[in-house]
């Protein structure tokens, strides 16, 4: 498998560059898998009662935006992995 540790900013718009530039120095795939176990654990420790919470008429809650939270009646978690997300 290919090395991902940089990008060149030939291979994106100008308009990323914001975002871009935030990426950690390293491993890509090394550094979305620590992420993506920090975002799951942030999103896992939201409260029941807060996961369906709407600022206002038509904005979205936690939940909504986060189909991949762990079930709260199940005991297994989530099963999101990079590339790969379960039933």
């Amino acid at each position: 498998m290919e090395s991902i540790t940089s990008v060149n900013p030939s291979e994106y718009a100008p308009f990323y560059e914001t975002y871009v530039s935030r990426v950690p120095e390293g491993e890509i795939l090394e550094i979305l898998s620590v992420q993506i176990g920090d975002t799951l654990g942030l999103l896992n420790s939201v409260p029941a009662e807060l996961e369906v919470y709407r600022y206002g008429t038509g904005k979205w809650s936690v939940r909504a935006r986060s189909p991949y939270v762990r079930s709260r009646s199940s005991s297994r978690g989530t099963s999101f992995i990079i590339g790969r997300a379960s039933k």
